[in-house]
């Protein structure tokens, strides 16, 4: 090798470039700080109970009939964006797991006490009952209300006028087996409406002649915070087999809400004929048991005088009130009628989930 001269500068020896160094400026940046993964599936919950003896909010009990607190936050209370809850299966984001029952009452027990019965099934137990595709949609659009309903309950115990109160605040969520019972009773019948009580809550007066003003007010207070009434009816007619005032809602970044108005006397009304209405939707029962079921309700609700103001209360929140008579009878979904069955009287009637008021 020839030696270097001693007055000429060693030439520095060049390495070979690495890929990244062949890009541009942009590229460059981006392929060495690349962006940070977007997380699915579902938001992780805290589910740590609360301190021994710690109670956020103090108990309002009205006569003989409600043990649910009542909190007194500010009426500003901002709701999280969300999404409105699927209605199809199609809306599943790809490779997002539906929570499990027992997940979703631990998060909705966090914050106020959840009543889904003495045991939550689970997943697979529901399944059984009403296939996967039901349960799944189910868990997955519970899922969706976890993120929503503290401040959603926070805002409806806030327009709530001093003469009411809440009335069985722990069964504020429909439970996941409720649910996909629902989702697949309507997909028997091929109905594809949204459900409209994942949320639901009950106003409470203690006097009969006092559940119109109370719902009016109610309605005023929530139309205040941004709520708005898609739905209105009340079943105060004779023969009528329930009798009540509902309103369904929409709530900005939240499913849709249905409310309930009742007075100590309907709510027993209501209590003492549920499990006749649970015999009369029954695909197991008979038709003559279904028959006397329904009879037994009918009976019970003829009791219940109608409240001062129900015929002059026309529009709530801006929309017509329906009147219903629930006299008609009815058969379990998926089932064609029976000969033995009672037939319904000429007179026109509604079901029962019209407009997604539900009993």
């Amino acid at each position: 090798m020839r030696p270097h001269p001693r007055n000429e500068p060693r030439p520095v020896p060049r390495r070979p470039l690495h890929p990244h160094h062949r890009l541009t400026r942009h590229r460059r940046h981006t392929f060495s700080t690349p962006d940070r993964p977007t997380r699915l599936g579902p938001t992780r919950i805290s589910t740590t109970p609360p301190p021994q003896g710690h109670h956020p909010h103090p108990f309002r009990n009205p006569p003989e009939l409600s043990t649910d607190p009542k909190s007194h936050p500010t009426a500003t209370t901002q709701l999280p964006t969300v999404e409105e809850p699927p209605t199809d299966q199609g809306d599943q984001m790809p490779g997002a797991l539906p929570p499990t029952p027992k997940s979703l009452h631990e998060a909705l027990n966090n914050t106020r006490p959840l009543n889904w019965g003495d045991k939550v099934g689970s997943a697979d137990e529901i399944a059984r009952k009403y296939g996967p595709d039901a349960t799944q949609q189910s868990l997955s659009m519970l899922g969706r209300v976890v993120a929503v309903e503290p401040a959603v309950t926070d805002q409806f115990l806030d327009s709530l006028p001093p003469s009411a109160s809440p009335y069985q605040l722990s069964r504020r969520v429909k439970s996941p087996e409720s649910l996909a019972r629902k989702i697949a009773d309507w997909e028997q019948v091929n109905d594809r409406q949204a459900i409209d009580d994942l949320l639901r809550y009950t106003v409470l007066t203690g006097q009969s002649d006092e559940v119109v003003a109370a719902a009016r007010r109610t309605v005023d207070s929530l139309n205040d915070r941004g709520w708005r009434v898609r739905y209105a009816m009340h079943s105060y007619t004779e023969g009528s087999r329930y009798k009540g005032l509902h309103a369904n809602l929409s709530v900005p970044g939240s499913p849709r809400v249905e409310v309930q108005f009742h007075s100590v006397a309907s709510a027993k009304v209501k209590e003492l004929t549920t499990p006749w209405y649970e015999i009369e939707r029954s695909a197991t029962a008979t038709a003559v048991e279904r028959s006397e079921a329904r009879q037994r309700c009918c009976e019970a609700s003829a009791t219940l005088e109608p409240p001062r103001g129900i015929d002059e209360l026309t529009r709530l929140g801006g929309k017509r009130v329906k009147v219903n008579n629930y006299i008609e009878y009815r058969m379990p979904a998926g089932q064609p009628p029976l000969s033995s069955a009672p037939q319904a009287p000429p007179h026109p009637t509604r079901i029962e989930r019209n407009g997604g008021i539900a009993r």
